[in-house]
């Protein structure tokens, strides 16, 4: 019978009738899940099952359906209408598929609270778009019909395909970086459509919002109040900035997490969505297990300018204050004095130094970011590269010099001697001695039995032939005595060759261990040492963002070149060796290019935040459009700092050269101490720090930027479990007194646990095919139509 039923529907009614039941008064009972047998060869009377669109079918005992007037409609192609058109029977029969056209019956006792055979659920009533179709024989996707008479509770399981009202998107899994993330929010740089959620990348810069956007301005440079990501700046154009919603900034709003978008718990215009609370996150993104500030930066390379050119030989080398403007201009950009030295410093004119900070013919711009990450004392610093990884050297009161010269061959020679005189007896000679001395005295022993051997057989012999038995007993202890004597030799033979390779293998291995140390020296860089400790530092001595862009860059060897680098003395290394002498891969690389950052931060009360910087050539530091920290120049790697006390109402700065200036001028150090309000800050407002830096002069790049308290926290939204709301982050939520687990139902915590749509059949269910039940199986249940 079940063969007969799918040879004659065998698309979409046999999809759409598992599990089904027979209406008749010798097998009322409804068939296991699965079953699609519709009768059997006794019983010959119509019955009646769910069609393909939900509606009630009659078939005949073979699964043909049955007009009303109880004729037989499957015939053959004369008995309706054309292929696909209207016959008879009142049926449209497509190929192989039959599509019911009559209106739903609905059950009985529809919305009466209680669930009967023929109904896929019962809410209580008869209203649509409350999770329970009208017509009760069908649960909406996204819904959970458990109890009847009750409300059906909406639910949300991200990675099922469905887009739920709390989520932003759904495709169909839980991997984060596809567009939809593992919470099912948009992403970054995405957008997602349809359900299952098909996600694309959006274009930043092409003026059209869209996804993840907060904003796009038509063009992909930061700093214009919409970064090159598409994400929201403050607008610093006044006395202070103003924070608008999507910036990541919560001024004078309920809350901001870094977006426009609805359902996250913060909406559009940044106030608290119902069923949330939002707090300012103190999460960190991870880079390596590292907590991570990412910090828009613009760089500018110079190929050919004036400024950028300066004489090979610098005698006048040095720290120039005051070569700069107090305030920014109009576009928030530095300024020449007209009454600072700018010769002194290799500056044309006030017109070419115009051109260090903007666009232009003149240069190359490439947009980018600095990546900070935590130094375990409140703050944020660079370091040598994006991943995270230490600028190293090596010093202290262990260090080890090799004679010689101490070239990288004769420190692992040395290392060689070292481990053979600490830990195997100055070599493996003299540490297998005994072993060796054993196994030669088994070789003279083995001899002396061979000896005893022959004098045997001369006096007792000869050994007779075929017959052990006859020899004498005097021969065969010696032969007996001669075996002994071998077996003992190829024993110690052994044990002397594995002593020896053992040996072998142990210097080796130490000598890779002691040859890992063999790092240049702390105060002869061209020469190895050994057993210093490793020092980590901070920032990068090699800081060539444009190098990208510089065109074809050779290699440098150990005399280093003209566009080679040197690591200068701030890093653990005297004598500023070439770059090449530390790392044996080193190249050229481009000198010749501006940095720009900025940063926002709040003004507040309790605010204790500091800037430190070292770099060179010039830096300039403008705190609220006001030139902070002063450190104009072609000249090695100066530190400065700047410090905010909101509680003190001060703005201290200090700068620092060092005594390695090229001698010129000895060590000096400028201390500056300004109010708060000559800043024109106050309580609450925002403002914008902008480092403004030039690299013009080979051989030396150093960079090291740390932000202490300056970090701008976004809003992090979470769900409130247990409101009755089901918002973003929960799978379903009916209310703290409600939410105690069970089949259907939620569980403290607002996940769900077994239900009607996971796939898999439990609790009460006759079947699962996924969302709602699946197809054929509404709401998880067997349906009989009576």
């Amino acid at each position: 019978m079940l063969g007969t039923m799918r040879q004659r529907i065998p698309v979409l009614i046999s999809l759409l009738l598992a599990p089904v039941a027979a209406c008749s008064a010798k097998d009322d009972a409804p068939p296991a899940p699965g079953n699609s047998e519709v009768g059997t060869g006794d019983d010959d009377g119509p019955t009646t099952v769910i069609g393909p669109d939900g509606k009630p079918v009659t078939v005949d005992s073979k699964g043909n359906p049955v007009s009303p007037s109880g004729d037989n409609s499957s015939g053959g192609p004369n008995s309706g209408g054309p292929s696909g058109g209207p016959g008879s029977d009142g049926f449209v029969q497509e190929g192989d598929g039959i599509i019911v056209e009559q209106p739903t019956v609905i059950p009985e006792g529809c919305g009466d609270g209680e669930l009967t055979e023929d109904e896929a659920c019962d809410d209580g009533n008869t209203e649509s778009g409350d999770g329970c179709n009208a017509d009760c024989l069908g649960v909406i996707p996204g819904y959970s019909c458990a109890e009847p008479g009750k409300p059906c509770q909406p639910i949300a399981r991200c990675g099922d395909g469905l887009v739920a009202p709390s989520e932003q998107c759904d495709d169909g899994n839980l991997e984060a970086g596809d567009g939809c993330s593992d919470r099912c929010k948009v992403e970054l740089g995405k957008k997602c459509e349809g359900q299952p959620s098909t996600c694309s990348n959006t274009t930043c810069g092409d003026g059209v919002q869209e996804g993840a956007e907060a904003c796009d301005d038509g063009n992909t440079v930061p700093f214009d109040g919409c970064s090159s990501l598409c994400l929201r700046e403050p607008n610093c154009e006044g006395l202070s900035c103003t924070s608008d919603c999507g910036d990541g900034l919560v001024i004078n709003e309920g809350c901001d997490d870094g977006n426009t978008i609805d359902g996250d718990g913060c909406s559009s215009t940044c106030e608290p969505e119902s069923g949330f609370t939002c707090i300012r996150d103190t999460a960190c993104e991870l880079v390596n297990g590292e907590c991570v500030l990412r910090v828009p930066s613009v760089f500018r390379d110079f190929t050919s300018h004036d400024d950028f050119l300066p004489p090979a030989t610098i005698e006048r080398a040095r720290l120039l204050r005051g070569l700069v403007q107090d305030e920014l201009d109009g576009e928030g950009r530095p300024v020449l004095s007209p009454t600072g030295d700018s010769a002194e410093a290799y500056i044309d004119s006030s017109d070419s130094f115009a051109q260090w900070y903007r666009d232009g013919a003149w240069a190359q711009t490439m947009v980018d970011e600095l990546v900070l990450f935590d130094n375990g004392r409140g703050g944020y610093v660079n370091r040598f590269d994006a991943q995270g990884t230490y600028f190293t050297s090596t010093g202290g009161p262990n260090e080890e010099h090799y004679p010689g010269g101490g070239s990288m061959a004769e420190c692992e020679s040395s290392c060689r001697q070292y481990v053979m005189n600490e830990d195997f007896g100055s070599g493996c000679n003299n540490y297998c001695q005994p072993r060796t001395q054993a196994a030669q005295t088994a070789a003279d022993q083995l001899r002396q039995a061979n000896d005893r051997l022959t004098q045997a057989i001369n006096q007792y012999g000869p050994i007779p032939e075929g017959d052990a038995g006859a020899i004498p007993p005097q021969i065969l202890a010696a032969q007996e005595d001669v075996a002994d004597a071998e077996a003992a030799r190829t024993r110690a033979q052994a044990d002397a060759a594995s002593c020896t390779t053992e040996c072998e293998e142990g210097v080796d291995a130490g000598t890779e261990e002691c040859a890992a140390g063999c790092l240049p020296c702390s105060d002869s860089p061209d020469q190895f040492c050994t057993g210093g400790e490793t020092i980590n530092w901070e920032g990068s001595p090699l800081f060539f963002p444009v190098d990208s862009i510089g065109g074809n860059l050779g290699g440098c060897g150990a005399n280093g070149g003209p566009n080679c680098a040197k690591v200068p003395a701030q890093y653990g290394y005297d004598g500023w060796p070439w770059e090449s002498v530390i790392f044996d891969r080193a190249t050229e690389h481009n000198f010749h290019f501006t940095s720009e950052v900025q940063y926002w931060f709040q003004y507040e009360a309790d605010m204790d935040a500091t800037l430190d910087f070292t770099g060179d050539d010039d830096v300039w530091v403008f705190l609220n459009g006001k030139l902070a920290v002063d450190i104009g120049g072609v000249h090695v790697p100066i530190n400065g700092s700047l410090t905010i006390n909101a509680a003190a109402g001060t703005v201290t700065t200090q700068v620092i050269e060092p005594d390695d200036t090229l001698d010129l001028p000895p060590r000096a150090t400028y201390n500056d101490n300004y109010s708060a309000a000559e800043f024109g800050l106050q309580e609450g407002s925002v403002y914008k720090i902008t480092i403004f830096h030039a690299e013009r002069q080979p051989e030396g790049s150093s960079f090291k930027l740390t932000l202490s308290g300056f970090e701008a926290t976004p809003s992090e939204c979470s769900a409130i479990c247990g409101d009755g709301i089901l918002s973003f982050g929960e799978e379903c939520d009916n209310g703290e007194e409600n939410n105690v687990g069970g089949y259907g139902g939620c569980n403290a915590d607002c996940t769900l646990g077994e239900f009607c749509g996971d796939g898999i059949t439990n609790g009460p269910e006759d079947c699962d095919n996924g969302p709602g039940g699946g197809a054929g199986c509404p709401s998880c249940r067997v349906i009989r139509v009576r």
